[in-house]
């Protein structure tokens, strides 16, 4: 009796991770360009037009993937993150990209009440550290929309309201050598939540990915920082719940 148990319960436990992933991938979701053999990508004007292509997208493209249509996998609406800070916008076919939560995942080595989390493995470590907001900030203004602005850039993770949290600094050492994220491509993300924060690590393209969600409610935003071997860093943010 207890054997049937057992199965039933490692049958559903089967069939639930199945499901989950397979929804998962579905999902819109952060990617990247992966194609072993011709080492690249192309993004199309049209679904399966391969006369229509609008840009090639080398291995190591970071793509956001629409919510996919089950009636035409594995093309999926996507845009492409171009290399000038562009976006293009077009088609691709999914076989051809890879989830950035498939990478490799680097563990959690501490979460502190102060506002840090640290990551790490034998050769990556990841050092993301909050603060305050203080009151009053003058690098954070109102828009002629009532919207919070920093710069010429809209504040994320606010809509009306004075941010309370912020990014201090986040260092990615790989190897012992240790890159400074610039300040310029998180000084406007607000309301970070550590807790939903990862960290993955592409062994061939040896690219260091940190992911996050941050704010509540109508201010969800999803950010997604990458460093390459040569220290070299972009960011990549989305408006609304992905996962």
């Amino acid at each position: 009796m207890i054997i049937m148990i057992m199965k039933r319960v490692y049958l559903f436990l089967c069939v639930f991770f199945s499901l989950s992933l397979y929804a998962q991938t579905e999902s819109a979701q952060f990617a990247i360009v992966k194609d072993s053999i011709r080492g690249s990508a192309k993004l199309y004007e049209r679904m399966a037009d391969e006369g229509q292509v609008k840009a090639t997208m080398p291995n190591g493209s970071v793509l956001f993937l629409y919510q996919a249509d089950r009636d035409v996998l594995p093309w999926r609406k996507a845009d492409y993150y171009t290399a000038t800070g562009d976006i293009e916008s077009g088609y691709v076919n999914s076989n051809f990209t890879e989830d950035v939560r498939d990478q490799e995942l680097i563990e959690v080595e501490r979460l502190s009440a102060h506002g840090n989390i640290s990551f790490r493995n034998d050769s990556i470590r990841v050092v993301v550290s909050t603060s305050n907001v203080a009151a009053g900030d003058r690098t954070i203004k109102e828009g002629a929309d009532g919207r919070r602005m920093v710069g010429t850039k809209q504040a994320m993770g606010v809509v009306n309201s004075f941010p309370t949290r912020r990014y201090q600094s986040i260092v990615v050492t790989v190897k012992g050598r240790s890159t400074t994220i610039p300040r310029s491509l998180f000084d406007y993300l607000f309301e970070p939540i550590l807790e939903n924060t990862s960290v993955f690590y592409d062994p061939i393209s040896r690219m260091v990915y940190i992911s996050a969600t941050n704010g509540s409610g109508s201010a969800v935003y999803n950010v997604l920082w990458s460093v390459d071997n040569r220290g070299k860093s972009q960011v990549y943010v989305r408006s609304g719940q992905l996962f």
